[in-house]
């Protein structure tokens, strides 16, 4: 047993090496404050975000946190990208009183955009024509923002829900989810752009809270490029477990905040028709060797956006009933995954229809 001597230098030496901690730690902590303090001052809030240099997709800058993003403020003839970087006209971040706020999040089909003929890049969305519905039904007082973004798969887009769409504070979401998931990360396009969720709620919340943040930003970029060397080149860029987890995470945060949220199914244009040269190789691209073998990773991944859904009592839109029944082509023969100028309305008819038999707006009719 330790004298009571040998007990007071004990809690003097205890002491000492805790004010040290403390005097490292508040000195680590001071220089982090500096450094964010200088980076501010030196750096837009865009900090780290880059033109990806595509011919093609001139609008898509690379960004840290989101993996890449619309350019703010980019136009040309067939749309616009307003200051937040979404597509459409300007909107107020601070929602106005007695709006409902609807915010459609997804990938290229969402954006709109789909081929003819000889590539010719057409721009059709549903949200537009969801709009134009509301307009035409009187429901002035409804609001529709466009957050998709090109080449999105749920990863993604589930970062953007909570770094971008949560502070519009939206009332109804409406997700179209499932296409990029099931593409390798051998290809070169996503290894580069890659993003995934933190495990850890504390590191996501970092995240999400301290999105302009210059280090946090620095530390994402940092942590993408780490992963990317590590990454097999066979794996899918979102796996069936992560996608089921990024579906569970949609509605369970959009729940949490007393947001109302809607599912749309994904389908893709009746195989029968056959494929032209461009869209083997984008089978291809994504990892398949075959339209039969695309088609069932697909199907996989819609699956379970229905069983999670089905499990949350979520309602998910069947647009592919509706596309199947159109005396229209919906689907451009160049084009087996964006629906065309013929479909994007089906969607959008389908959607207001749910959000009318759901009470989400009212129906003056």
């Amino acid at each position: 047993m330790l004298n009571y001597g040998e007990r007071s230098i004990i809690k003097v030496l205890m002491s000492s090496r805790i004010k040290k901690s403390g005097l490292v730690l508040a000195a680590l902590f001071a220089a982090l404050f500096l450094a964010e303090g200088v980076l501010r001052l030196a750096t837009p809030p865009t900090f780290l975000q880059s033109r990806q240099g595509s011919t093609v997709w001139q609008w898509i800058v690379k960004d840290p946190v989101l993996g890449w993003a619309n350019a703010a403020g980019y136009e040309s003839d067939g749309f616009r990208v307003n200051s937040y970087g979404f597509r459409g006209e300007e909107f107020s971040t601070e929602k106005p009183p007695g709006v409902t706020r609807i915010v459609c999040v997804g990938d290229s089909g969402t954006f709109g955009i789909w081929f003819g003929e000889r590539a010719k890049r057409h721009w059709d969305s549903y949200p537009e024509y969801l709009r134009g519905i509301l307009r035409d039904e009187g429901e002035d007082n409804v609001e529709v923002i466009n957050a998709g973004v090109v080449g999105y798969n749920s990863s993604h887009s589930l970062r953007q829900f909570m770094t971008r769409v949560l502070a519009l504070e939206p009332d109804i979401l409406i997700v179209r989810i499932g296409f990029n998931d099931h593409a390798e990360l051998g290809n070169k396009f996503f290894r580069n752009y890659y993003v995934k969720e933190p495990p850890g709620f504390l590191v996501r919340g970092l995240i999400y809270r301290y999105l302009e943040s210059r280090l946090v930003r620095i530390a994402s970029w940092l942590d993408t490029k780490l992963a990317v060397l590590t990454l097999p080149e066979n794996k899918k860029v979102v796996s069936h477990g992560e996608f089921r987890e990024n579906v569970r995470r949609f509605i369970e945060t959009a729940r949490e905040r007393d947001i109302r949220i809607l599912f749309i199914d994904y389908p893709l244009r009746d195989p029968e028709t056959g494929l032209n040269k461009q869209e083997k190789y984008l089978i291809k691209y994504y990892g398949s060797e075959t339209l039969e073998e695309f088609n069932a990773e697909h199907r996989g991944y819609q699956d379970i956006l229905l069983d999670a859904a089905r499990d949350e009592g979520v309602t998910v839109v069947d647009t592919a009933a509706a596309m199947s029944e159109s005396p229209e082509r919906v689907f451009s023969q160049y084009d087996f995954v964006h629906p065309n100028s013929a479909g994007a309305p089906i969607i959008a008819e389908e959607v207001y229809a749910a959000l009318v038999e759901l009470g989400w707006i009212r129906n003056n009719h």
